[in-house]
């Protein structure tokens, strides 16, 4: 059975970047270990992306961006369940055939004799020091029949905007993301925060006052996480003390991840000059030592939750 799927693709800052549309196979109707095995397909770790983007500053690094133009097809596969690990299978020989190693830590990481390539299923980044290497990589790659779509620079990679800064630093920011979670609580015109908490702990309180707000709870706590993940890490505990209550949200947990979108309206304001909402700023330096930070709030919910709740 088939049914048609439309679908466009958004630029970072929202505006439409291409329609969409295709005719795909009912994946969920295959019977694991008889249609289908082996389903899993690796995608780039945010680790990775961000430390080459540093190796880019620090070097100067020329880039593109490359999209696979219909890559299931590419494979000659619809989309069902073991399409993705398929396609991966088979970029993965077109970049060995095109002079490129894997890395040994991110499979994801491609690395030729003058090219950096990292892969997100259809989408890669591709550096060097001399963009005619890029750009003869990228014809060795159509000469072996891949299909795709050029872009100039390191632009918008999965949707997040990467702009690069007169003194040569990377910005990444997720403004239409940041805007779609605040129309959607709305908070179109709403206070800032200077702080994405309103307090230091926060324990399953599944007695408590119920929500008052009729907006989803579980679809919109997926917004800040990937945000947390990607652009603003300085959100990650206030969005990890909301997304274990995605099954029984009260009104002091709606009230906490509020509380994380006045803290984005007012990122911009924390820092004047800077237009749009402000992300992550890659500005690596020379010396060779290494920042940690710990999530210490693990052990401050000691004696906060009962030891024998599932949910905590």
């Amino acid at each position: 059975m088939e049914k048609e799927m439309k679908a466009m693709e958004e630029c970072p800052d929202g505006r439409v970047k291409k329609h969409k549309a295709q005719v795909c196979v009912h994946g969920d109707q295959q019977v694991n270990n008889v249609d289908y095995f082996d389903t899993y397909s690796h995608v780039v770790s945010w680790t990775t992306v961000w430390m080459i983007m540093t190796l880019a500053v620090n070097l100067g690094l020329k880039s593109r961006q490359v999209d696979y133009t219909n890559a299931f097809v590419q494979a000659s596969l619809q989309p069902n369940e073991e399409a993705p690990l398929t396609w991966f299978n088979k970029l993965s020989q077109g970049l060995w055939d095109a002079g490129f190693e894997p890395s040994t830590l991110d499979p994801c990481l491609f690395f030729s004799k003058d090219v950096i390539c990292i892969v997100y299923v259809d989408d890669c980044l591709m550096f060097s020091r001399d963009i005619s290497m890029v750009d003869e990589t990228i014809n060795r790659m159509e000469k072996l029949g891949f299909q795709l779509c050029v872009e100039d620079d390191v632009a918008g990679f999965l949707g997040i905007k990467l702009e690069r800064q007169e003194d040569s630093t990377i910005e990444l920011k997720q403004d239409a993301l940041i805007d779609h979670i605040k129309e959607t609580v709305g908070f179109q015109h709403a206070n800032r925060k200077l702080i994405p908490v309103e307090v230091a702990e926060l324990p399953a309180a599944p007695y408590g006052p119920g929500p008052q707000e009729n907006w989803s709870y579980s679809s919109v706590v997926g917004i800040p996480m990937y945000l947390a993940s990607n652009s603003m890490p300085d959100i990650t505990m206030a969005v990890h003390q909301c997304a274990p209550y995605s099954h029984n949200p009260r009104r002091r947990n709606k009230q906490a991840i509020k509380c994380i979108v006045h803290y984005l309206i007012g990122a911009k304001d924390m820092h004047p000059g800077k237009s749009g909402n402000w992300g992550m700023i890659i500005d690596p330096t020379d010396d060779l030592t290494l920042d940690c930070f710990c999530d210490a709030i693990f052990v401050g919910l000691w004696g906060h939750e009962g030891d024998q709740d599932p949910s905590c």
